[in-house]
């Protein structure tokens, strides 16, 4: 058996939970033909999940860390229901099999390469453009989350969607007639946008379907792509992407 560790802390630190937590389970993924022991303890803020395997690979501890947050956030979840405090985890610390320690980031930075916007000499600008539009900064935020949290990405992709789709129409828009505007305004089809929506739709009303990665990764790529060209419209004055220079998303 191949053993790590994935560390954390629970915040904020100047409340913490009324006391000290541990759960042993077993994680099985069939389709992969894994199972893992995991052990959960959270001691004064601290957490520490341990985690036995048959074999250690890099898939191996992505499964193994998305199983880690979402244990210890439902343990922290139940005080903070309990308490009405907004707690929070933070996993940032791997001691690997052969004793090595990796620092653990959540990113995704193949999402980086469709950020084309703006580059580094505009962040001043799109900040700027952000924080004048309130639902702007949160469907960033939505958007944000849907890294963050790889369960949460259905329903934060499609929020995220719905909030431009709004922003672009107008008020005097609802329902089906805010879509339009958008697809004309950003270049993209109705087919592109409906792979978001479809697969946003159960999670957004409470069935909690369990999608593929390849589908949750189809799912980012697209909603950061819109919210690109989104960007890209609100620093062009909110006029049609030109046709030249940006293709109709299609499919």
């Amino acid at each position: 058996m191949k053993t790590f560790t994935i560390l954390g802390r629970v915040l904020p630190e100047n409340y913490p939970l009324p006391r000290d937590l541990k759960r042993t389970f077993q994680w099985d993924v069939p389709e992969q033909g894994l199972v893992a022991r995991m052990s959960v303890i959270v001691e004064a803020g601290q957490v520490s999940v341990r985690c036995q395997v048959e074999t250690f690979s890099n898939d191996v501890f992505a499964g193994a860390y998305i199983r880690a947050l979402d244990a210890t956030k439902a343990m922290v979840d139940v005080f903070g229901f309990m308490e009405g405090v907004a707690y929070s985890v933070v996993l940032d610390k791997c001691i690997e099999p052969d004793g090595s320690v990796r620092q653990l980031v959540v990113a995704h930075h193949e999402l980086a390469d469709l950020c084309k916007a703006f580059g580094e000499n505009d962040v001043d600008e799109v900040i700027d453009l952000v924080l004048a539009e309130p639902p702007l900064f949160q469907a960033l935020s939505d958007l944000m989350a849907s890294i963050a949290q790889s369960h949460y990405s259905p329903i934060s992709c499609g929020r995220a969607v719905e909030s431009i789709a709004r922003m672009i129409a107008g008020p005097n828009k609802t329902g089906s007639a805010v879509w339009p505007p958008m697809r004309e305004a950003l270049r993209i089809d109705q087919a592109y946008l409906k792979f978001i929506t479809h697969h946003s739709k159960g999670p957004r009303h409470g069935d909690r379907i369990a999608l593929s990665g390849d589908v949750t990764t189809e799912l980012v790529a697209r909603t950061w792509i819109v919210m690109d060209r989104f960007l890209a419209y609100r620093r062009a004055g909110s006029l049609p992407l030109p046709l030249e220079k940006f293709k109709v998303l299609t499919g």
